[in-house]
C-alpha cells in the first residue's frame, strides 16, 4: 500500500536575517511540489502558502513573521522543492551589541 498519498508531512520552515539585517529570509522545503502547484502571498505580518503535492490534496499554511515586512518589496524563488522568500523589513534592525556572559 502506498501510504504517502494519504498524508503529506510538511518539513519545518526556517527564518533568518540577511547579513545587513534589512531582509527577513523565509525558507520552506516542499517535497513533491512543483512551481506551478504553489501560490505564495506575503503580508506585513505573515506569509501564506497554498500548494498541492503530486497526487495529494490541496494544502494551505500561514506563518506569522517575527518582524513587519514590506510585501511589495518581497521576492521569492522555488528550485528543487525549496521555497525561499526574501522580504524587506519595514524597520531595519540596526547593529546588535555584544553580550558579556557571566
Amino acid at each position: 500500500m502506498d501510504r504517502t498519498k494519504e498524508y503529506y508531512v510538511i518539513p519545518e520552515h526556517h527564518f533568518a536575517l540577511s547579513d545587513d539585517r534589512t531582509e527577513l529570509i523565509f525558507e520552506q522545503h516542499l517535497p513533491r511540489v512543483s512551481r506551478d502547484q504553489i501560490n505564495v502571498e506575503v503580508l506585513e505580518q505573515s506569509i501564506c502558502l497554498e500548494f498541492q503535492p503530486y497526487d495529494g490534496p490541496l494544502l494551505s499554511r500561514c506563518y506569522g513573521l517575527p518582524y513587519h515586512v514590506i510585501p511589495s518589496e518581497s521576492k521569492g524563488t522555488f528550485l528543487d522543492g525549496r521555497l525561499e522568500i526574501k522580504a524587506r523589513l519595514r524597520d531595519a534592525l540596526g547593529i546588535g551589541s555584544k553580550l558579556e556572559l557571566l
